[in-house]
């Protein structure tokens, strides 16, 4: 079968690269950036450089639907979040799009009509409140600090506030252009769940603790976890809401052992790492499994975010003793011996991006999305 996959620019494209090209598959890649490491891997058999499809979606619609064409792509798999332009986009293309509906990934990004979709059996997410002026936020003042406030649409909980004080809490100025979202702080335990599913039909899943990060957000070492409750709330959440496609959500577990998700991220997550690799991942995507998908054993890591974040992480938090042995018993994501050139050009990918985060005053992690990102914007 030939596949093709865009937002190729992810370490997570590139572990879908490589395992489907071992079952055969010929795939194909597609972004806009220069340095794609997918692209540089032994498992791709063409790169497509396309247009920006943040800032250029009708050119870039176009370039994909050319390439399907020209190259006879049978499954298209949006991998970052261009996967909610391909939803809006996926009557023009003479291909199967694995992708849920636009309205639904709508509601599953956007932080504030999350909590109203994602209540299943007793399971639902703290309380909120969407915030669209200062004279919203003006009721949280006084007890700030019992309260997570982060935008309806972002990304990598760059600009989260976790029990803010009055200060930090007064640069905040929700817009209805902008707005945010207040959501009750919950202690606890943050786990991470990945699935895929296909019309409501688990096919894989995933559950992991993200034990190193770069800041708040991104996580860089992935634990994966036994936690049969989480995967049936993620089951019959699926299921209620026929999804298809990949998602991800964070979840907190009390004390108590409640259950709160507190967001969701409806495309590929860190969580592909830790799937495990039974030589048939087609059939998730294909929607063929009647057993999903589980876990690999063993952690999971991107290396050389490790080697300087992970560092400074392992610092922050006291665990330094213990960094040589997580990194010894944890499996590297990018690197491999039969495949290297995408652990090369990651470090130009760096540079790339740098270039942008300078150009655009922006953090290195705000630069890697800004071509490719979506905030609820409707394309006609």
């Amino acid at each position: 079968m030939r596949v093709l996959l865009t937002g190729s620019r992810s370490p997570a494209a590139l572990e879908l690269a490589r395992r489907l090209h071992r079952e055969g598959h010929q795939i194909y890649v597609a972004d806009s950036i220069y340095w794609d490491v997918t692209a540089c891997s032994r498992s791709v058999v063409r790169r497509i450089r396309v247009s920006s499809v943040a800032y250029r979606p009708h050119d870039w619609i176009r370039e994909i639907t050319a390439a399907i064409k020209q190259y006879s792509i049978d499954l298209w798999i949006p991998v970052c979040e261009e996967v909610f332009y391909a939803a809006q986009f996926h009557d023009r293309v003479p291909c199967r799009v694995f992708v849920a509906p636009s309205s639904l990934l709508k509601k599953l990004h956007n932080k504030w009509l999350f909590t109203q979709v994602t209540s299943v059996n007793g399971t639902r997410p703290p309380e909120s409140h969407p915030l669209w002026s200062d004279s919203d936020l003006s009721a949280f003042r006084s007890q700030s600090e019992q309260w997570v406030f982060k935008p309806m649409y972002s990304r990598f909980a760059s600009e989260t506030l976790i029990s803010p004080t009055i200060d930090q809490l007064n640069h905040l100025h929700p817009t209805a252009d902008r707005g945010w979202v207040a959501q009750r702080r919950i202690e606890g335990r943050e786990l991470c769940s990945f699935s895929i599913a296909s019309q409501g039909r688990l096919q894989a899943h995933v559950c992991y603790e993200s034990v190193y990060r770069v800041g708040k957000g991104a996580g860089i070492y992935f634990v994966p976890q036994r936690h049969p409750a989480i995967r049936q709330y993620v089951a019959d959440l699926l299921e209620e809401l026929t999804f298809t496609g990949m998602i991800g959500f964070d979840i907190i577990e009390a004390e108590d052992g409640t259950l709160w998700p507190i967001e969701a991220n409806p495309r590929a997550t860190s969580g592909v790492y830790s799937l495990a690799d039974d030589g048939d991942l087609l059939s998730a995507f294909r929607g063929e499994r009647k057993d999903p998908l589980g876990a690999y054993s063993i952690p999971s890591m991107v290396g050389f975010a490790m080697s300087t974040w992970g560092v400074g992480d392992a610092w922050k938090r006291g665990k330094l003793k213990q960094l040589p042995r997580d990194l010894l018993r944890a499996k590297e994501v990018m690197w491999r011996w039969t495949d290297p050139l995408p652990s090369v050009a990651v470090f130009a990918a760096i540079c790339e991006f740098a270039w942008v985060a300078r150009r655009h005053h922006l953090t290195l992690q705000q630069a890697t999305t800004r071509d490719a990102e979506w905030n609820g914007e409707e394309v006609e």
